[in-house]
């Protein structure tokens, strides 16, 4: 969020959607997750476990982190050199990245639903 302050908004883009895009990103990577990567898994005959899903969000919002640090990193660089700024866009990357624990979602929706017995159910949806 502080690298948003050094950050060039473009119209309604500002730092703070930035942060806000993430939930977006979430709901982009359920949507690819349910209509392309599930169908071509099935095919494939490739089951993830909930340990792989679980692993995969991790690794993805592992790389957002890196990316967010090497974006800091270069935005205050920028910022130093010449007082400009840059654009807002380059944090998409890192933000789209971090949509990526919607494989997180969809192991926590398993164990509540079907791991999880009858009367932990409604503990399992309310830590979710």
């Amino acid at each position: 969020i502080t690298a948003c302050a050094f950050m060039k908004g473009i119209g309604p883009f500002k730092g703070p959607l930035l942060v806000s895009t993430a939930f977006l990103f979430i709901g982009v990577w359920a949507f690819f997750i349910k209509r392309f990567i599930s169908p071509f898994l099935l095919r494939k005959q490739i089951k993830l476990s909930i340990a792989n899903r679980f692993a995969l969000g991790s690794f993805f919002l592992g790389c957002s982190y890196v990316v967010a640090v090497i974006m800091n990193y270069g935005v205050i660089r920028v910022y130093l050199e010449s007082g400009s700024q840059i654009s807002i866009f380059w944090g998409l990357f890192g933000t789209f990245l971090a949509g990526g624990i919607a494989f997180h979602f969809s192991a926590m929706n398993e164990i509540a639903f079907t791991v999880a017995p009858a009367e932990l159910k409604m503990l399992g949806t309310a830590v979710m």
